[in-house]
């Protein structure tokens, strides 16, 4: 429906600054493809495919269609969804919207200008200024930004410029009707905070062998996160979203769950 109500058209550029799986990108695709293929009197198929897409509407998502996330895992998941829509997953990047600043810094990362160069030459060719990433000439363009769930956003910032720990102990188990993961770096922990819009980001330096941090998923989504010492198997907390109590049916399992550590 937003995509609709925006009415994409051909000539010009979309961004989603905080594109996830490129819902919106993808959506805004198909309903330009169908104006290009309605203007060309050819009959459209079902556009989610890996067929061969007509010249005119290949151009117009390889040059015009941009996505941002600063998530890896879900920057790799939007790319493959991309490649079967048709082949926009060039221009699908993993950068961090607020942090602009160190946009260039990635151009160190061989791995990361393996994978994302070419869409990035596409977006810095609109930049208001040489060498500048902090605007774009977006005047007469699609941009859609969604909001950034963080109270403070320089400390999302700073949190994103802090250097990745790795965690020295790792488990990963369904127990009756949740699973249990530890974080397995500083990142990843970052995510479950930002996730349970809490201050799990702070226990980084409180996380060693004995003392560690599980993120507990219920259907498939993070709900709570309990930490834990591993050598008296005790609960020292556990808290739900903005630091709830966890229901008492649900914590009677995760209190199971510690009890049987090492069994």
């Amino acid at each position: 429906m937003c995509v609709k109500m925006l009415n994409p058209q051909e000539e010009e550029y979309m961004i989603d600054t905080a594109s996830g799986s490129c819902g919106f990108p993808i959506h805004t695709v198909f309903d330009v493809w169908k104006k290009i293929y309605t203007d060309l009197n050819i009959e459209e198929s079902h556009l989610f495919t890996a067929e061969e897409k007509h010249p005119r509407a290949l151009k117009y998502v390889k040059e015009k269609v941009f996505g941002i996330d600063f998530d890896k895992k879900t920057v790799r998941v939007a790319r493959m969804l991309n490649i079967i829509a048709g082949d926009g997953h060039t221009n699908v990047l993993n950068m961090n919207s607020l942090d602009f600043e160190r946009w260039d810094e990635n151009l160190k990362d061989e791995d990361w200008t393996d994978t994302y160069f070419e869409g990035w030459k596409r977006l810095k060719k609109l930049r208001s200024v040489k060498n500048e990433n902090k605007e774009f000439e977006f005047y007469n363009r699609l941009n859609l930004i969604k909001p950034v769930f963080h109270k403070n956003i320089e400390d999302f910032i700073r949190l994103s410029r802090t250097k990745e720990k790795k965690f020295p102990y790792f488990k990963s188990q369904i127990f009756k009707n949740l699973y249990f993961k530890t974080p397995k770096d500083s990142n990843e922990l970052f995510s479950y905070s930002f996730t349970l819009k809490n201050c799990l980001k702070d226990y980084a330096g409180k996380i060693d062998k004995e003392n560690v941090i599980f993120g507990i998923f219920k259907n498939q989504k993070l709900k709570y996160a309990v930490y834990v010492n591993l050598k008296q198997k005790k609960i020292i907390e556990a808290k739900g979203v903005c630091n709830n109590e966890i229901p008492d049916r649900d914590m009677k399992v995760v209190k199971e769950f510690v009890n049987n550590l090492g069994a």
